[in-house]
């Protein structure tokens, strides 16, 4: 089991991950090309930039003060981590991806 803090502390890795990765995201789309894959947040691209940055820090938010709420519980402690896993592999490939691009262009 995680203290207190230091759940505290990851829960707000994984929102800063998430804000990183929307706004990354909406760069990528916008001066780049590049897709969102997942349908439910290329949906809300649909609706702008902001609305889907908006609804998918909201979002993930929502579900860190559920987790939160569960800390308690081994599947949370277990939640926690897949998220920032995944959201760590994500912007990892992001900044990788934006390197590998500022290299093509010198």
């Amino acid at each position: 089991m995680l203290t207190n803090k230091t759940f505290l502390v990851l829960l707000g890795v994984l929102n800063f991950l998430n804000i990183f990765d929307a706004v990354a995201t909406s760069i990528w789309i916008e001066y780049f090309g590049a897709t969102e894959l997942n349908p439910l947040m290329d949906w809300l691209i649909g609706f702008g930039y902001f609305t889907f940055i908006s609804v998918k820090t909201l979002s993930v938010f929502l579900v860190s003060f559920i987790m939160w709420k569960n800390r308690n519980q081994n599947y949370t402690n277990l939640a926690l981590y897949i998220g920032l896993v995944v959201y760590g592999v994500l912007v990892m490939y992001e900044i990788g991806m934006s390197i590998l691009l500022a290299i093509s262009y010198l």
